[in-house]
């Protein structure tokens, strides 16, 4: 909407020159003073040697080029505030400069920039004895209101990019951001962040990468873009723990190269040599996870080396902020990020393919689709028949982890807005009791289906109608005849049994794209391709599932351990 001539009149724009001579003395003075400082902390630092002056010295290095950094910010809100004002005031000066000449010609001008004639120039008009006086008289009517109707159009244009170029301006200012609120909901947090400033948001990122990366809710392409940046960093920290450890290590067999010092020292080396042997899986889950981000269109919307017994991860393919269809996928027992993650990727890529080329199938191919290997809890591990034989016989990961997933799921619900996508939760094996446990723990979890296959279970009772039960549309079912877990209902009545469940094939058939897929045999085929390299005809159902084509091949076959 277009400025009104009084509003044009009361506009000062000489007060944003003012406020940029103010932002520019505090900006010079901020330089000053960092200055002073850094020569005051340099005075101390060669007279002070050790960890706590390194520290201290570090430390003021970080508030030097805060504080740098927010004089140089200040300055160009300055530099930005001057030039609205130059752009203002011209515009501003036209407008009324234009308004001065039609009323000195004697024409009256409304508010909104139309000009009319004064009854004297009618009055003149009427009595000429030109006919064409009155005809002439609304011409000038018609010249002068289109020229300042134009120049308040102008005026209206110069105050709109004036104002976003301070806006951007004082985006940029790194001014500290609030911390997200204590307790807060994907949905809170999602707010929180739309909040914050374009500096303030750049600011989370540098500094607290690790926080940012984590929180369910924020874009998908933030996180990304936090959990990317600590690679280099977690690397150096493992790398320095390791080369410490190894040094401890050296450093005992140096002491008691025969181990005559008994069961103490035998203790120390056990615990070293189970520290070591941890930070160089750490390394090779960092390993895998920089392998695996190489590729198209990847998003790491999860990296974690510090809170379990195993790194946690999760990446995408493909914008799952953006995507109308998108699927989370849930390992099971023995699964980790070095081992499992790019197999878990790469049947992701083949089962986005199928999604993509089902929804190209029925013309919906502007339908956008992403799939996310979700590998956030400590799995169940089996090693040297140790305590992870009795872990696979239990509930406590599967509920710990199913805290998290469901906080996942929200946070992709949240961090989609208004865009309302179609989400699908796979789990196969403990995961499927893990993601079972995730849509019970809290309903506003966003999720439409579940697919559940090589299942030992849901914790769900014979009876339950597990759709109501999990807060889903559809649940469908697979199991492998000779699948040995998906036979031993440990968790709960195996979710064939359940009201409500859509039990689909695993048996070799020719799917509707004419294609002869393998069925799926063991507890480990499911999503994995076939002999021809095809998605076997269970990594076809998840892709319909995904795609909600409704093209799902159900189960027809019943019995198990047969040929």
């Amino acid at each position: 909407m277009n400025p009104t001539i009084s509003l044009t009149r009361s506009w000062q724009p000489e007060a944003l020159l003012d406020r940029a001579g103010g932002w520019r003395t505090l900006s010079d003075d901020l330089h000053t003073r960092t200055a002073d400082y850094r020569s005051a902390v340099g005075d101390v630092s060669a007279a002070w040697a050790g960890e706590a002056s390194e520290a201290a010295r570090v430390m003021a290095g970080a508030i030097v080029q805060r504080v740098d950094a927010l004089a140089t910010g200040l300055r160009q809100v300055a530099d930005a505030a001057e030039d609205a004002h130059f752009r203002v005031a011209a515009g501003r000066g036209a407008v009324l400069d234009a308004v001065a000449t039609a009323e000195g010609d004697g024409f009256e001008i409304s508010e909104y920039g139309a000009a009319q004639a004064s009854a004297a120039l009618r009055s003149i008009a009427t009595a000429s004895s030109d006919p064409s006086a009155l005809a002439v008289l609304h011409e000038r009517e018609m010249r002068w209101s289109t020229d300042i109707a134009a120049a308040l159009a102008r005026l209206a244009n110069i105050d709109l990019s004036a104002a976003a170029l301070l806006r951007r301006a004082a985006d940029l200012l790194p001014l500290p951001a609030p911390m997200p609120p204590i307790g807060a909901t994907p949905e809170d947090r999602r707010r929180w962040w739309e909040s914050l400033s374009t500096g303030q948001q750049h600011m989370l990122l540098g500094e607290h990468p690790a926080l940012i990366g984590g929180l369910d809710g924020l874009p998908a392409r933030v996180r990304d873009e936090a959990n990317r940046a600590r690679l280099d960093d977690l690397r150096a920290r493992w790398e320095s723990t390791l080369a410490a450890h190894r040094s401890t290590l050296a450093q005992l067999d140096a002491r008691d190269p025969g181990g005559a010092e008994g069961p103490v020292t035998m203790a120390a080396r056990r615990e070293v040599l189970d520290r070591i042997a941890e930070a160089q899986l750490r390394l090779l889950d960092l390993d895998a996870v920089r392998a695996n981000l190489a590729g198209d269109d990847r998003l790491l919307l999860l990296l974690d080396t510090d809170s379990g017994a195993q790194t946690r991860a999760a990446m995408a393919i493909g914008d799952p902020d953006a995507a109308d269809h998108v699927s989370v996928t849930t390992g099971g027992i023995t699964t980790t990020v070095r081992d499992s993650l790019n197999g878990m990727v790469s049947e992701g890529e083949q089962l986005r393919e199928e999604a993509i080329a089902q929804l190209r199938a029925a013309d919906r191919e502007t339908e956008s689709v992403a799939v996310i290997a979700w590998l956030g809890y400590d799995a169940p591990q089996i090693a040297d028949g140790g305590p992870g034989v009795v872990d696979i016989l239990t509930r406590e990961h599967a509920e710990r982890g199913a805290v998290d997933l469901n906080g996942f799921f929200r946070g992709l619900d949240a961090a989609n807005g208004e865009h309302d996508a179609n989400v699908s939760a796979f789990g196969h094996s403990y995961g499927s009791l893990t993601t079972s446990l995730a849509l019970q723990h809290d309903p506003s979890h966003g999720v439409d289906a579940a697919v559940f296959y090589g299942s030992p279970g849901v914790a769900a009772a014979a009876g339950e109608t597990i759709t109501d039960r999990l807060g889903v549309d559809e649940v469908h079912e697979m199991t492998a005849h000779r699948d040995p877990v998906a036979h031993i209902p440990w968790f709960g009545t195996n979710p064939s049994d359940l009201p409500g469940v859509e039990r689909l094939s695993t048996d070799p058939v020719v799917t509707p794209d004419g294609v002869a897929r393998d069925g799926a045999d063991g507890h480990s085929d499911y999503a994995r391709p076939g002999s021809n390299g095809e998605l076997r005809v269970t990594g076809y159902n998840l892709a319909a599932v995904l795609a909600d084509t409704g093209n799902e091949i159900p189960h027809r076959a019943p019995g198990w351990w047969s040929t």
